[in-house]
């Protein structure tokens, strides 16, 4: 089964992991070659964090009319916003998240958005971000990692 979120991606297992793109498997392989231990979609970072509101809120339902949602009051919740990235592992007391990405999807620039804020809201968590493209950039990403202090 292919993943829809990502365009043109083939996927594919290696060492008994399920990747959902050959980008995504060559990082792993290159990260672990290059002596770290990438851990594949192991982290989940809450961007928002659910609630439940308290004002009326309106919404078109399947039967194409308005309806009244008293989010307190009501079954519907807001969902979590979270970002999975693809790996993340520990160097030299930063976390380091890489996000493989052939083709950014229509929610791509958003979520990096919502995960530079969180960053910044955590400064006392060292975490370094590489978002990758092709094998070319992690190449520089670890040298960049290798030079963390």
């Amino acid at each position: 089964m292919s993943n829809k979120k990502i365009i043109n991606a083939t996927p594919l297992d290696y060492n008994g992991i399920h990747f959902k793109s050959k980008l995504e498997k060559g990082c792993y392989k290159l990260l672990s070659e290059s002596g770290f231990n990438p851990q594949y979609e192991s982290m989940k970072f809450v961007l928002q964090p659910a609630f439940r509101g308290t004002k009326p809120f309106y919404d078109r339902f399947k039967d194409r009319t308005l309806h009244k949602i008293v989010w307190g009051y009501s079954k519907y919740a807001v969902q979590d916003i979270t970002y999975t990235p693809d790996f993340t592992f520990n160097h030299n007391g930063y976390l380091i998240v890489v996000e493989c990405k052939g083709f950014k999807n229509d929610i791509s620039p958003m979520k990096m958005k919502m995960f530079r804020y969180y960053m910044e809201q955590h400064p006392q968590e060292k975490i370094a971000f590489f978002e990758v493209y092709a094998q070319k950039d992690l190449k520089k990403a670890i040298e960049t990692i290798n030079n963390l202090e």
